[in-house]
C-alpha cells in the first residue's frame, strides 16, 4: 500500500482548492489566536485583575453566541462564497483597527 492511500491528509492535499482553503484557514486561525492572546495579555498588563480578564473574554465571545443564530439564517439564504468573503473582511477590519 502506498503512503498516499494510507494517509487521508495526503489524499485531500492533492486538490488545489483544498490546499488553498487549508492554508488560508490556518493563517486566519493563527491571527485569531494571536489577537485573543494579545487582548488578554494587554488586559492583564493594564489591570492585573482576573475579574477584568474574565469580563474582556466574555465580551469577546458573547456577541458570537448572540449573533450566531441570526447569522445562520442569513447565511442559509445567501450565497455562501459571498457570505464568507464578507465575514472575513469584517474580521480583517476588526483586527486592523485593533492593531492601530
Amino acid at each position: 500500500m502506498t503512503a498516499l492511500r494510507k494517509n487521508p491528509f495526503l489524499q485531500v492535499m492533492r486538490y488545489r482548492n483544498y490546499r488553498l482553503y487549508s492554508f488560508g484557514d490556518g493563517v486566519s486561525l493563527i491571527g485569531n489566536w494571536v489577537q485573543k492572546v494579545a487582548l488578554g495579555w494587554l488586559t492583564w498588563q493594564l489591570t492585573k485583575s482576573g475579574t477584568w480578564l474574565g469580563i474582556v473574554a466574555f465580551a469577546d465571545l458573547f456577541p458570537a453566541i448572540v449573533l450566531s443564530p441570526i447569522g445562520g439564517v442569513i447565511a442559509d439564504r445567501g450565497d455562501p462564497k459571498r457570505m464568507s468573503l464578507i465575514s472575513q473582511i469584517f474580521a480583517m477590519t476588526q483586527a486592523l483597527l485593533l492593531s492601530c
